[in-house]
Formats: C-alpha cells, structure tokens, sequence
C-alpha cells in the first residue's frame, strides 16, 4: 500500500512540475509594445496604445490620441491583448470583390436586358439574357476581385493575442486519511 502511495505522490510531483515549467512560459511584453487593454468598470471600451511601463501593480499605456498617460490598475484589467504584428487583409478584400462585383455585375447585366434583347424571338430572348446575366457576373466579378485585392493589399490590421492574467494555478492539498489531493485550474 506504501509502494501505491509513493508512486502516486512521485507522479504527482512530476506533474506538478510539468504544470510549473508550462506557468513558467509567459509571453514576454516590454515597454513599446503595442496593447489592448478592456477594464471591468467599462468592458466595452478598448484602451489601445503604447506600454511605457509598469509601476508596482499599475500598467501605464500611452493611448493614442491622448497627451498623458494612462494609469490602469491591474486589478481593474478584464482583458489584456499584445499586438503580434500588422497583417493585410488581402484575402478577405479578394473574396467581397469578387461576390460583391459578380452580384453588381449581374445587376447590370440585368438592367441592360431590354435594351441588348430587344427584337429577339421567344427561345433568343431567354438564351440572350442568360447570356448578358453571366457575362455582366463574369466582368463584375473580375473587376471587384482585382479592386478588393488592391484595396485589402492595402489595408493593413494588427493580430492581437490575449495574454491571461492567470495561466494556471496548482494546489496540494491533505485528502482522508494518508492521502494527498492535486488539483490543477486552467484560465482560457
């Protein structure tokens, strides 16, 4: 029974360990760093700006657009984000270019019916609008791709990652008789 109760405390210890190491490895943040910080007393606004620096238990963030700092103190942050870099939004301008130009283009296609079908018998007349419906698509799209593309290449947007404030806690606690409990919580 001593044997089962050694191996169970020595795994976990090991675990406990592991738990550590993975705590251990923060994202590192330093003054100049681009953030986003949102408070309890008003979740729905976002302070972005610069970290100039921490001071005991308060972050002081440079927002733009404003003179002075801001002093927020880390007990009042619901949600704290570090900017990773810009990226474009080259696909996404792609992608509404092209459904955004194919539906504008078949609406023009469209409009142009009775004027392009004018005179056409009955069987010409749907073979004629069809065909004037794909072609204004086909043009349409093929201008909105090319203008999202252009227009997404240069707009240009930060990835933001959360940083949490409390990664995981770990506890050990006396549990029946001999026994211990471990216990681990995981903050997402």
């Amino acid at each position: 029974m001593k044997i089962i109760k050694i191996v169970f405390l020595t795994a976990g210890l090991v675990l406990a360990t592991f738990f550590n190491l993975i705590a251990q490895e923060q994202m590192q943040i330093k003054p100049g760093d681009r953030i986003r910080v949102r408070i309890w007393s008003e979740p729905s606004k976002k302070y972005v700006g610069t970290l100039q620096t921490f001071v005991a238990d308060t972050l002081v963030l440079q927002a733009k657009g404003e003179t002075a700092p801001r002093l927020i103190p880390l007990a009042s942050v619901k949600k704290f984000e570090f900017s990773k870099g810009k990226k474009s939004k080259i696909v996404t301008g792609a992608v509404v270019g092209f459904f955004g130009g194919a539906a504008t283009g078949a609406l023009v296609g469209l409009g142009l019916y009775p004027f392009v079908c004018e005179g056409a018998e009955k069987e010409e007349d749907y073979f004629c609008g069809l065909a004037i419906f794909l072609e204004g698509s086909v043009v349409g799209a093929s201008a909105g791709l090319l203008l999202g593309t252009v227009i997404g290449a240069t707009r240009r947007v930060d990835r933001w990652q959360a940083m949490p404030l409390e990664r995981i806690r770990l506890g050990v606690s006396p549990y029946q008789n001999d026994g211990l409990l471990f216990s681990a919580s995981f903050t997402f």
